[in-house]
């Protein structure tokens, strides 16, 4: 049986897939995809809407992308244990960073689209975030409003716009550029990262009010 889930009405993923014991033992989310990439390239991952067209991305191409977006992340100085901050409407790119972020061994931490900038200074703070991934120049500069509040942050990271000339912004795009250079000059990176990864290793935070609740890979 083929069936999607929809999320938003602008993007699906494709959920009719048989569990193989390949996919069935692995040991943490990042294993778990790996896997998958590995015995799905050539299929469609999931599909999004751009103007009007559904467009769809293969496991092997959403696979680059989260490759490309953490050994990114860790060409900036984010390291094993780090945590991320994302906020923005639920789009691939929200799930490329998450997974990015995880790949890495890092934790990210999820801000409703709804969230003031206070709030968010919250969850940023209190999560301990390093980088702060953000959808819109207009959530970007929410959270650069509050940088007295999240002095821990290292730099932001903008999905959908251009960075300026801001030192501590880059584009998402720019951070996937990143990523494949430094994939190109460590052979494997990747992987090596997946590989390290542990049943026991922290992988999002979730904000509830009054409770910042961790959970493992």
């Amino acid at each position: 049986m083929n069936f999607a889930v929809c999320f938003w009405g602008c993007w699906c993923v494709d959920l009719g897939v048989m569990i193989s014991d390949k996919i069935s033992s692995a040991r943490t989310v990042g294993h778990l995809f790996r896997n998958r990439m590995e015995e799905s390239g050539s299929e469609d991952a999931y599909e999004y809407e751009v103007d009007g067209v559904w467009v769809a991305t293969t496991w092997r191409e959403y696979g680059e992308l989260v490759s490309a977006f953490a050994l990114g992340l860790k060409s900036l100085g984010i390291e094993s244990g780090m945590r991320a901050a994302i906020w923005g409407n639920t789009t691939p790119r929200w799930t490329v960073a998450d997974l990015g972020v995880m790949s890495l061994g890092g934790c990210s931490a999820g801000i409703y689209q709804t969230c003031t900038a206070d709030q968010a200074a919250y969850i940023i703070s209190d999560s301990g975030a390093r980088v702060v991934v953000v959808d819109s120049r207009d959530r970007l500069e929410q959270a650069m409003s509050v940088r007295d509040e999240t002095p821990d942050v290292m730099f932001y990271v903008l999905w959908d716009g251009e960075a300026g000339d801001v030192d501590s912004v880059y584009t998402f795009d720019s951070v996937l550029e990143r990523g494949r250079v430094y994939e190109g000059e460590h052979a494997g990176a990747y992987g090596e990262m997946i590989d390290a990864l542990t049943p026991d290793t922290i992988n999002a935070v979730r904000a509830i009010p009054g409770i910042v609740e961790t959970r493992e890979t």
